[in-house]
């Protein structure tokens, strides 16, 4: 046990994500009031993203109140490294939040796809639905349990000593394996998922230009400023989580040819997720700034086209107004909007 408190690789690793942790926090506050008024989301959308937010809040928090408790366990000082020793039930509930809200935060990604994909289907009349977002949220949460579950229903609290704070399922290793591998599933399908969405609403949006449908096109606009904005967090959430719960497997495979201090510092170095938060602010602020600038070259476009048509007709009708009377060869001239304005008058 004194080779894990005295590890300065373990304890450095504690220090930099307590930091990080402590950082997030009130970074991802302020996302989650800013994301709240973001009108550029559908509600369902902001739904599915203000629970991602604050999953990934609850985990910083967790993390902070974790290490802190493991630091002061290995810092303070101590007559004999069993004064280090982590109690499990206490390990068990400060872990208990930390996976929960990792599930959540990787989950989510898969959540925003499939309200995407229910947005594509019900086209002309998804705009006003508003319940898709709580439904697919109580899902997710059901769904989180399972996992939890799995990876937690054997655990004992009796004649277990651990060097670490961790406690997850005694016995077969693939209670671990099995969630982390759903869930790597899951995030890559949601990448997948919205990338192949983000084609499918331009070909839509293409088909439309020629059968206009107001309410089916602004679903359509919609689709894609919203998958434009979340596309990038929710791949990089799949790069983050899908690493480490990979890495996660395999240490836990190799376990038995590693020392204590590099297991242990592998097991939470590796998850990114408070780092992660600090950028997310950037990544979505990027985004946002994308979509507005293509919204304001669409419209000038727009209006760039309009204020020529206007002008192109103005002009024919002042050169008509100057055309010489005695001039009765033109008969007609042909006018912008496509109707015939006669040419010919009286003398």
């Amino acid at each position: 046990m004194e080779s894990v408190a005295t590890s300065a690789k373990l304890i450095t690793m504690l220090c930099i994500h307590f930091i990080c942790s402590a950082i997030s926090i009130p970074v991802l506050v302020f996302t989650a009031v800013k994301v709240k008024k973001f009108a550029l989301l559908h509600k369902n959308t902001r739904s599915i993203l203000l629970v991602y937010i604050f999953s990934l809040a609850v985990h910083s928090l967790s993390r902070v109140i974790l290490y802190a408790n493991t630091l002061i366990r290995f810092l303070l000082p101590r007559q004999s490294g069993c004064d280090a020793l982590p109690s499990l039930i206490g390990c068990f509930f400060m872990r208990l939040p930390l996976n929960c809200s990792m599930f959540m935060v990787a989950s989510s990604t898969f959540m925003i796809a499939v309200e995407r994909s229910l947005s594509t289907a019900k086209l002309s009349n998804y705009e006003e639905n508003r319940r898709i977002g709580p439904i697919l949220v109580i899902l997710q949460i059901a769904f989180v349990g399972c996992l939890v579950y799995v990876l937690y229903f054997n655990t004992v609290f009796s004649e277990r000593v651990i060097y670490y704070c961790l406690a997850t399922t005694v016995g077969s290793p693939w209670f671990t394996y099995v969630p982390f591998s759903i869930l790597i599933l899951l995030q890559i399908s949601a990448v997948v998922i919205l990338y192949a969405l983000k084609n499918i609403n331009k070909k839509i949006a293409t088909s439309l230009r020629e059968h206009p449908d107001l309410r089916a096109r602004y679903n359509v606009d919609e689709n894609l400023r919203t998958i434009t904005i979340v596309f990038p967090f929710c791949a990089a959430t799949c790069l983050f989580t899908s690493c480490f719960f990979s890495l996660l497997i395999c240490v836990i495979a190799l376990n038995a040819s590693m020392d204590y201090p590099t297991l242990f510092t592998l097991i939470d170095g590796s998850l990114l997720l408070p780092e992660f938060a600090l950028i997310l602010p950037l990544i979505i602020d990027r985004m946002t700034k994308i979509v507005a600038e293509k919204k304001q070259v669409a419209f000038q476009r727009h209006i760039t086209t309009t204020v020529d048509c206007v002008g192109s007709s103005y002009f024919s009708t002042l050169s008509y107004a100057w055309n010489d009377p005695k001039d009765e060869n033109r008969t007609s001239l042909k006018h912008p909007a496509g109707s015939k304005v006669s040419t010919s008058r009286k003398s």
